[in-house]
């Protein structure tokens, strides 16, 4: 089995210069004008951050520190770059454009409507201004840069009961200009929240305390190509619904930088076949010579996967083979939206991880919702027989999994938890009627996250946690309650690799070294 992936690609991937089309960029993607603009701006200040004087010998040791650069940042960046402007529409350009479209048409009563000066009183429905801002494109593209077709707001206009003249045409859209700042000063305040956030996790959580260009405030979310273009990095956004691209939401997740980043892996853009049909034959073209040769997929980020592209590249895979299993990475909002997603693409398990239980309760609620046989398979509907007949109801569904202790991309149990529940819940998740996965270094009490994308070589503990007066006893012991704190303290806290003996009543752990595979 090996991972697939459609989303991203590395930042020196030059194939994508051959089609700027097929990275998501301010250029083919106007919504990321905002978010772009500030990423530059704080980008530019890291790379003066001494020169500035922003903070005592420019650095961040303290709160105080942290509160001094906040302060910078609202008045010298977030003030003067004037977010509010890039959702606004020019009205007075409106109103030109919409003359000179009545101008163009026979009908000269509404050029004269259009021209009176009268005001009279006429209701605008709230649905009458959502329905101008679904109109309305390129938010975030530019100050005063949002635009809305001329020729359907003229029809519109023309149609409408009681008519508009340019003065309520124009009052209707300052109104909107009104709404859209309300909602930008709520986006203002968590985008500064957000960056105080990373601020303080770079530098004091992470006992850093240097700005520089090699490590500025906070993480870049563009990265610049050898042509010129900034390419959007790929990330994830917690919570987020798996039917939408957060890179094109008119949300601007971007922009309130709700994005946690993936600094090394530019997003990849889709769109339809004839736009990036070279992205297209590329990823079909890898697709199925791992088709060839694994007999599985984990289709890894498939939450951030559109259902079409996924479906197009897994149905020319199973044509290439026809037993390919598919194990998927897809964190929803709910069990039904991860049905739905694996029935349409034909997924046979979710990736799912023993690791993010917090407590028993957690584990038990975990264990039954994806233990229970009779209900976990997708379509499954249980015959019922009463009068010799057969009758079928319809019951909750929900796709199968596979449990894994611990993925590649968290932290290990040392970390997260501590060593003593590392064994506990191993074991609990091992003896589950499911599917079980595992990752290097956890089987062997590993204490340390290894990264997947800079670790070239797998680690050895260097320094124990513990002195051990003999590291080549053999230990065995009962598979019973045991002083879990006690046995980590006489091994030494090394790696391990453990077994069961023939009589399934002891479990017996080995020095790291001696071979044996769990």
């Amino acid at each position: 089995m090996i991972d697939i992936l459609w989303n991203h690609c590395s930042i020196n991937s030059e194939w994508i210069l051959e089609e700027p089309s097929c990275y998501f960029s301010p250029k083919n993607t106007p919504q990321l004008g905002a978010a772009f603009e500030l990423d530059e701006l704080m980008y530019k200040l890291s790379e003066n951050f001494q020169a500035l004087n922003v903070t005592e010998r420019g650095q961040i040791n303290t709160m105080d520190d942290v509160n001094k650069v906040i302060n910078f940042i609202q008045r010298e960046i977030i003030g003067p770059m004037n977010i509010r402007e890039y959702f606004f529409i020019d009205v007075k350009k409106l109103i030109d454009n919409l003359m000179k479209a009545y101008a163009e048409t026979e009908e000269k009563e509404y050029l004269e409507r259009m021209q009176t000066d009268s005001m009279d009183l006429i209701f605008v429905e709230n649905s009458e201004y959502e329905l101008m801002k679904k109109q309305m494109k390129n938010f975030g593209k530019s100050p005063n840069g949002v635009e809305i077709d001329i020729q359907w707001l003229k029809h519109y206009l023309m149609n409408r009961f009681l008519k508009l003249n340019n003065r309520e045409v124009a009052k209707l859209f300052r109104h909107i200009n009104y709404q859209m700042a309300l909602k930008v000063d709520g986006w203002i305040d968590e985008l500064t929240c957000n960056i105080r956030d990373e601020i303080i996790y770079r530098f004091l959580k992470c006992n850093k305390n240097t700005v520089s260009t090699s490590y500025a405030l906070i993480s870049r979310y563009f990265y610049t190509l050898s042509n010129g273009d900034a390419a959007a990095l790929n990330g994830y956004v917690s919570g987020y619904a798996a039917n939408e691209d957060f890179t094109t939401s008119q949300e601007q997740y971007y922009l309130r930088r709700k994005v946690i980043i993936w600094s090394d892996l530019i997003k990849l853009n889709y769109q339809t076949q004839d736009k990036c049909s070279k992205l297209w034959n590329r990823m079909n073209e890898y697709t199925t010579k791992m088709a060839l040769i694994f007999d599985g997929f984990r289709l890894d980020n498939f939450h951030n996967t559109n259902i079409q592209t996924a479906k197009y590249f897994i149905n020319n895979a199973i044509q290439t083979n026809e037993s390919l299993y598919l194990l998927s990475e897809l964190f929803t909002d709910s069990p039904v939206t991860d049905a739905n997603y694996c029935l349409r693409v034909g997924v046979h398990r979710l990736v799912r991880e023993f690791q993010n239980c917090y407590s028993l309760h957690d584990i038990i609620e975990f264990i039954n919702f994806y233990s229970a046989e009779t209900t976990n398979q997708i379509t499954y509907i249980p015959p019922l027989f009463k009068n010799n007949y057969e009758i079928s109801y319809l019951k909750p569904v929900k796709p199968l999994a596979i449990l894994y202790d611990q993925t590649h991309d968290n932290s290990s149990f040392f970390e997260k938890f501590n060593i003593q529940m590392q064994l506990p819940l191993v074991a609990i998740a091992s003896f589950q009627s499911l599917m079980i996965g595992t990752v290097r270094g956890c089987d062997e009490l590993f204490m340390h996250h290894i990264p997947v994308t800079s670790t070239r070589r797998y680690p050895r503990i260097k320094s124990l946690p513990f002195k051990v007066a003999n590291r080549d006893q053999r230990i065995l012991f009962l598979v019973a309650p045991i002083d879990l704190g006690d046995f980590i303290r006489k091994t030494g806290g090394q790696c391990f690799q453990d077994r069961f003996s023939r009589n399934v009543q002891q479990l017996e752990a080995k020095p790291h070294g001696e071979s044996s595979r769990r």
